[in-house]
């Protein structure tokens, strides 16, 4: 067992020294704005989304950038509240805003089938993407426009952050999502991107229709976003990343354990699915990680396994994440957030255990959706 944590550690080790390579690597993307040249399409799939959309339509509205250059398309995925007569009211009000709103019938799983009506409706070849509980920086068209340009891509991401936390529970997911950004600028930065999200990206609809689109996973709720990267990287389409706090889209994050369990689920239930080998050796090891702290932390508390087993990969990976989450941390400008790291990293291996071993043999639960394995 001793044999098997080292062995862990170095390959964990290696894993994160790597990811800290490539944020440091990445460049930085500046403040200094091309003329608007590009026409921008927005799509936003939205079901159940009554409490968000009114602080994602306060942000479109203050977005700086000329209005005749970008439509906005809210795409309502049977929602079952008061999303749809809410997008009304609030399109009414920002009537400066080309705003356009679609229904889509799909039932199974209804987000890509949204995002697909959106984008083959979209007017124009530049399409961004984000999510209806999301808050758009002002510059947001800026970055995007500028960054097509001077980067030459068919597919942008950009960084999604939380709101800085508070209790516990804030502070555990804040610091769970920050590591999923920091592994998402080590892909970048290291030119094997294999995280984005889809809250924060764009691409030429051109190009998306050239490799496919959405087809051939259709039936899994999640993984709009990665797929699509694993297309264009298959079709050798350039990608590139907007590595500035400034152009990064906040998020609600889940309000309560239950609803974060089945978020990560949801997230997690995509790997098998991932045509890739590193986006599926990373989680596999990962997962590996995990679950043999879980296992040696038992087998050490009932005398089954010595304590060091627990402790050499424990305190490797407690040292090496927070050097790759502080460094995450930093570019978001809240070091602070840090401040219940030790709580975290202790809980962080048994919730991800838990949510890696629903994702394997189970199904899971989405905006109201039942899906199964």
């Amino acid at each position: 067992m001793i044999y098997v944590s080292i062995i862990l550690s170095l390959l964990y080790a290696g894993l994160m020294l790597w990811l800290l390579y490539g944020i440091k690597k990445l460049p930085k993307t500046k403040n200094n704005f091309a003329p608007p040249e590009k026409s921008f399409s927005v799509c936003i799939p939205y079901r159940n989304e009554a409490e968000n959309l009114t602080a994602l339509a306060e942000s479109i509205s203050r977005l700086n950038y000329p209005t005749e250059k970008f439509e906005v398309l809210l795409i309502n995925d049977n929602s079952q509240d008061n999303s749809v007569k809410l997008t009304q009211k609030l399109t009414e009000k920002f009537r400066h805003i080309n705003w356009r709103l679609l229904e889509s019938k799909a039932e199974k799983s209804g987000k890509k089938q949204a995002l697909n009506l959106g984008i083959t409706t979209a007017k124009y070849d530049y399409i961004l993407q984000t999510d209806a509980d999301c808050v758009l920086p002002q510059d947001w068209l800026h970055y995007y426009n500028t960054g097509f340009i001077k980067q030459g891509t068919k597919l942008l991401a950009g960084p999604v952050a939380y709101a800085f936390p508070k209790s516990f529970f804030e502070h555990f997911q804040h610091l769970d999502f920050l590591s999923l950004q920091a592994a998402t600028c080590g892909g970048f930065g290291n030119k094997k991107p294999f995280l984005l999200n889809a809250a924060n990206m764009g691409f030429k609809k051109s190009a998306f229709l050239q490799v496919g689109g959405y087809q051939d996973n259709q039936d899994i709720a999640s993984g709009d976003d990665i797929f699509l990267l694993e297309k264009m990287q298959k079709n050798k389409q350039p990608i590139g990343y907007l590595f500035n706090a400034q152009s990064a889209v906040k998020t609600q994050p889940p309000q309560t354990w239950k609803a974060l369990f089945w978020q990560r689920v949801r997230w997690a239930s995509k790997t098998s699915a991932y045509q890739k080998f590193l986006p599926k050796s990373i989680g596999i090891l990962i997962f590996l990680v995990h679950s043999f702290l879980v296992i040696s932390f038992f087998g050490a508390i009932f005398f089954l396994t010595k304590p060091i087993t627990f402790l050499i990969l424990f305190f490797i990976k407690l040292n090496l994440d927070f050097i790759v989450l502080y460094t995450a941390a930093k570019f978001f400008e809240q070091e602070n957030s840090l401040r219940k790291f030790i709580g975290v990293a202790a809980l962080h291996p048994f919730f991800n255990t838990a949510v890696s071993v629903k994702a394997l043999f189970g199904g899971y639960t989405w905006k109201e959706r039942n899906f199964k394995k």
